[in-house]
């Protein structure tokens, strides 16, 4: 249990049918629920619907296929949504029946955003390395004006 509880990560247990079997302290802190009182509750019972059915889906293509699957998550949290890398596996029981289902989910939203920041920045640094030559090139600066106007105003 200290593995789990000292981690970053939210983890989680499963049955076959949805209801948690356990969860660690990283997922009581983020969703204000106890272990033993997630117990048997299933996401419907903690998410709203949208995200609950994609939570759903994606624990059945891990039962059905009996592969793990690394997926990324949209979690809501208070703060708003969050993206999460799962990664999702099947887990046996000492016979080799299949009987649920672990995750472990890292929450990436902060590294997405930067990443999407860097890439509207490169994007708005080739506009103007490109507007730079185009007005090199001799147009005149209303040609110039609109160009600036055209082509940087949507990237914001």
């Amino acid at each position: 249990r200290e593995l789990i509880d000292n981690t970053d990560a939210v983890i989680y247990i499963k049955n076959k049918a949805g209801r948690y079997r356990l969860i660690n302290r990283r997922y009581e802190q983020l969703f204000g629920l106890s272990n033993e009182d997630g117990l048997g509750k299933t996401d419907y019972d903690i998410f709203q619907k949208g995200a609950a059915d994609v939570f759903r889906r994606n624990d059945l293509n891990v039962i059905g296929n009996e592969k793990p699957l690394q997926i990324q998550e949209i979690v809501p949290h208070e703060d708003g949504s969050h993206i999460y890398i799962s990664q999702k596996f099947p887990l046996y029981d000492a016979e080799g029946v299949l009987y649920g289902v672990c995750g472990i989910s890292t929450d990436v939203t902060k590294r997405k955003r930067m990443e999407e920041a860097l890439a509207a920045r490169e994007q708005q640094q080739a506009v103007v390395a490109e507007l730079g030559q185009e007005a090199l090139a001799g147009l005149d600066l209303s040609e110039l004006m609109d160009q600036v106007v055209n082509r940087v105003a949507p990237l914001r």
